[in-house]
């Protein structure tokens, strides 16, 4: 029997208790996992008798002992190890000697909770951290049948753990020895396995015992199942919670959204009812076992703001659900299918979770996108990935597209994961094609075809699916009746729902206008569009909602711009520069975008201006030099390729710069000069065609087309005048200083 008693606890690695009684952070011995000493709490009665320890299980206070260390007593006193001490009734304490365990409800106590496992069993041979006199290690023998004596009666507890500590073990776990309701960490992976019981006894004498938390109901259970939501673990213990970390994170690790401003600050959003009406149905499974949401939508119409919308309602409330986020430039040549990068992805933030939260790296264990399906899946909350932008995909991958989404579709299928890819509709025309009709989200038979209602019309170069009526093998588009085309955007908050043959086409993005449908309605003709959400202009309502909370004049756009979501963005943004109140001038949607990337080019100057003490005029050279590098980082990102700088043209263009290894292009929603990019080099002048370029080509920055008189080589083929807003004045320059104007006129105080 002394055999199996043996642990490997040391004496000069036992970490000492401090005077409170609680484990010193201060010693010299290695922390348990997790630094679990924050969340300790001794248990003493009115006459200051140590009675025994616990830990804080959720964030609200809520203590987990033994039922021995309250047992018989009416008020007792919990002492942090911040010296920190709160008297509770017994009016607060939830008593539960059938297993050995008792709840103390201690709100204000300001403890970090513990984890608690996940796991239904606890396999011998486990080894462990006990608080225990001091922390010690010990190691799990097997489960057997104890007796708990309380004060009143026995009570039998099964599966209690059989813990090998040692002779010095022994000792501290002696019955009034202060280490009742200690917990019992797995030294892997930190999480609470058990909680220690000094009035444990069996017929083994010279072995420690610990009481299992688990409960299939009452106080206990509801109290764990908090404790798996909130509280992250990881390794074999994963819970929802750390699911839930290791995605937030996901979304950390990328640019983040860029913040609208408007006239008090920061503005959000304006709601869209529509799009998150079908995400909903879509996530929640009423849509029947679809796996796959395409989201159309224009350049500037707002996909990747309801897409961070979608993924904060879902980070919320009580039923919080894991949300994957990736982007197109995430995918690699070799991909096979979406989870390759969201493996990738899932690795990245494992550092950054093991950097911020002090986790060792080891103990995160697997975590895989498929364990997170699976995971989430089971708790009835599917993982849901957002693809934002998958035209960036290298183009090798773009030519293997039926492969990467056959791949694609058997492993949602396989784990039960959903995906919802954010496009233009060029690209789901062939992309959601490839898909089996029946994985799409709308395929349902019996649901009706919407399309847009009256006065919705295409913008923009007139897609091949859109251009007339689709007849044939793949269905017939019913043609618009009426005055009205169906249940339209008018009455959807700018969204609409197609289903296969009769796919509705929509969104604004540039200056053409398609077919109507034959008939009475405005709408666009319906084309062989696979079965989508799509999203175009803001409402009316929608609209005048977002100008107020941006600062928008009503009247300084046209009716169509003003409704344009990323206008009405970039014109708050440069509103919010003006040294004053913006002029009273009606402007279109090229003047904002040009007015836009002044501003940006003349916050790169004035950021590379402070780090080399350069002011004055000084600085509005510098930001003729920055437009000029622009333009001509535009001008060669129109040539063949897909829109992006090879490393040639990067380095005669930016020489000396440094280029982020294994792009070519900015990542996706930052530009080379956000504001929040301020280690960001001015070199990577080439943009996201996604988030950052209004009209949709590759290069963000070509929307600026005015020349530059930094250098006659450096403007963009086109050359069409377009106004500035800080340039209507009667003593604006003129119009060939094109970043020189913006920083004579835009403040120079947000570098």
């Amino acid at each position: 029997m002394a055999s199996r008693n043996r642990s490997r606890e040391a004496d000069d690695s036992a970490r000492r208790l401090s005077r409170n009684g609680l484990p010193d952070p201060h010693d010299g011995a290695p922390p348990s996992p997790g630094d679990a000493d924050g969340a300790l709490v001794r248990i003493h009665d009115l006459a200051g008798r140590l009675r025994g320890t616990g830990f804080a299980a959720d964030h609200h206070g809520t203590v987990i002992t033994s039922h021995e260390a309250i047992d018989g007593l009416t008020r007792l006193v919990l002492r942090t190890a911040g010296d920190r001490r709160l008297v509770v009734a017994a009016a607060d304490v939830t008593p539960l000697p059938g297993l050995g365990l008792a709840l103390v409800r201690a709100e204000g106590l300001g403890t970090d909770p513990l984890p608690v496992t996940v796991r239904d069993r606890v396999a011998a041979g486990t080894y462990v951290r006990i608080a225990a006199g001091c922390w010690r290690e010990a190691r799990v023998l097997g489960t057997t049948d104890v007796t708990y004596t309380a004060t009143d009666r026995f009570h039998r507890v099964g599966d209690a753990l059989e813990l090998a500590v040692g002779t010095s073990g022994q000792d501290a776990l002696r019955l009034g020895g202060g280490a009742a309701g200690g917990p019992v960490l797995d030294a892997a992976t930190g999480a609470v396995l058990g909680v220690l019981g000094t009035a444990l006894t069996s017929g083994h004498r010279d072995v420690g015992f610990a009481v299992p938390l688990r409960a299939a109901s009452g106080p206990l259970a509801d109290l764990l199942a908090e404790n798996a939501e909130t509280v992250p673990a990881y390794g074999a213990d994963l819970n929802p919670a750390g699911v839930l970390e290791l995605t937030a994170a996901v979304r950390r690790d990328g640019p983040g959204p860029v913040p609208p401003v408007g006239p008090s600050g920061l503005a959000e959003p304006v709601g869209r009812a529509a799009p998150a009406r079908e995400f909903a149905a879509f996530t929640d499974g009423t849509d029947g076992p679809a796996h796959v949401l395409g989201f159309v939508g224009a350049p500037g119409t707002g996909r990747t703001t309801e897409l961070e919308a979608l993924a904060a309602r879902r980070s919320r409330g009580p039923g919080r659900a894991p949300t994957l986020w990736l982007r197109g430039a995430d995918l690699r040549d070799d991909d096979t299918l979406v989870a390759d990068a969201a493996r990738r992805a899932l690795a990245r933030a494992a550092r950054l979770v093991a950097a911020s939260g002090g986790t060792r790296s080891a103990g995160l264990g697997d975590i895989t996108p498929e364990r997170l399906a699976r995971l989430a899946g089971s708790a009835g909350r599917p993982l849901l990935i957002l693809l934002d932008g998958p035209e960036e995909m290298p183009p090798v991958l773009a030519h293997r597209l039926a492969e990467w989404t056959e791949g694609t579709t058997a492993w949602l299928r396989e784990t039960g994961a959903r995906l919802i890819v954010a496009c233009r509709a060029e690209y789901w025309e062939r992309a959601g094609a490839e898909f089996p009709r029946e994985v799409l989200h709308g395929a349902a038979a019996g649901r009706p075809a919407a399309t847009w209602g009256t006065g919705k019309r295409l913008r923009g170069p007139v897609p091949s699916w859109a251009a007339e009526p689709v007849a044939g093998e793949r269905g017939t588009a019913p043609a618009a009746t009426g005055g009205e085309a169906g249940a339209g955007a008018g009455e959807s908050g700018g969204a609409s729902v197609g289903f296969g043959a009769e796919a509705v086409a929509g969104g604004p993005g540039g200056r053409g206008t398609a077919p109507a449908a034959t008939g009475g309605g405005a709408g666009a003709g319906c084309g062989a569009l696979p079965p989508c959400v799509c999203l175009g202009d803001l409402e009316d309502d929608e609209a005048r909602e977002a100008r107020a909370r941006y600062g928008v004049a009503e009247g300084t756009l046209s009716d169509d711009d003003g409704r344009h979501p990323l206008t009405l963005r970039l014109l708050s943004e440069v509103q919010a520069a003006l040294p004053g109140a913006p002029p009273a001038a009606r402007i279109d949607r090229d003047a904002v975008f040009a007015a836009h990337l002044d501003l940006m080019c003349l916050r790169v100057a004035t950021r590379l201006a402070a780090e080399n003490g350069l002011r004055g005029t000084a600085v509005r050279r510098l930001a003729a030099r920055v437009c000029g590098q622009v333009h001509e980082a535009a001008r060669r990102s129109l040539g063949p390729g897909r829109g992006e700088l090879d490393q040639e043209s990067f380095d005669a263009v930016f020489p000396g710069a440094r280029r982020r290894p294994g792009s070519a292009a900015a990542p996706a929603g930052r530009t080379p000069y956000s504001p929040k990019a301020s280690s960001y080099p001015p070199a990577t002048a080439t943009g996201s065609p996604t988030r950052s370029s209004p009209t949709g080509s590759r290069a963000s920055t070509s929307t600026c087309t005015r020349p530059c008189a930094s250098s006659s080589t450096t403007a963009t083929p086109r050359r069409t005048p377009a106004p500035s807003p800080s340039r209507t004045t009667a003593s604006a320059p003129s119009s060939r200083r094109c970043c020189t104007s913006a920083a004579s006129t835009a403040s120079p105080s947000s570098p």
